[in-house]
């Protein structure tokens, strides 16, 4: 049996001390954590949420988490979205937890990595980013079987196959291929 003790904040979010913490408990070891002061100045970004389904080229939300020990007049978030896009926002944290939520596109089919980091120098630097992996999906399409079309709902609704009743054909496996 193995014995480890850690002096941390238990906030990490990333890194060694997760998998070496699990690897000691399946192991069947024994984990002691000596907690550290929480007068100590910290952020840390504890989750980021992205919808399901990613569509190329179509707006998305992300959700970011942050907790912080105190109030945070100033701090800057850096969101990253894939390789190309970085997002710097000003933004002012209050003690505990903090949401904000940012728009953003993917230009690509695939996965992409979607991260959140705080410049911001404070006790625990180890936790101030966090990233996840994203997929994006293909568009659905809608069809529209109709007579008469107005101009207006064709532009509203993207992604549309209009076929007229009279076109419509008898197996609408012919419409799936």
């Amino acid at each position: 049996n193995c014995v480890m003790t850690s002096q941390n904040d238990d906030k990490e979010n990333s890194g060694h001390i997760i998998n070496a913490r699990e690897f000691l408990q399946d192991q069947g070891g024994v984990l002691t954590i000596v907690p550290l002061s929480s007068d100590l100045e910290d952020i840390y970004v504890k989750e980021i949420l992205v919808p399901e389904n990613i569509v190329v080229n179509q707006a998305f939300t992300i959700e970011t988490v942050l907790l912080a020990t105190q109030t945070f007049q100033n701090a800057t978030m850096q969101i990253s979205v894939g390789n190309n896009e970085k997002i710097l926002k000003e933004v002012s944290l209050k003690k505990g937890k903090n949401n904000f939520l940012f728009s953003s596109t993917v230009s690509a089919n695939g996965i992409f990595e979607v991260s959140v980091k705080i410049l911001i120098p404070d006790s625990f630097a180890e936790n101030n980013s966090f990233s996840i992996q994203a997929k994006t999906s293909d568009a659905k399409k809608i069809l529209i079987v109709s007579e008469s079309l107005t101009p207006t709902i064709s532009q509203i609704v993207k992604n549309n196959i209009i076929i007229n009743p009279i076109e419509f054909p008898h197996d609408v496996s012919v419409l799936l291929s």
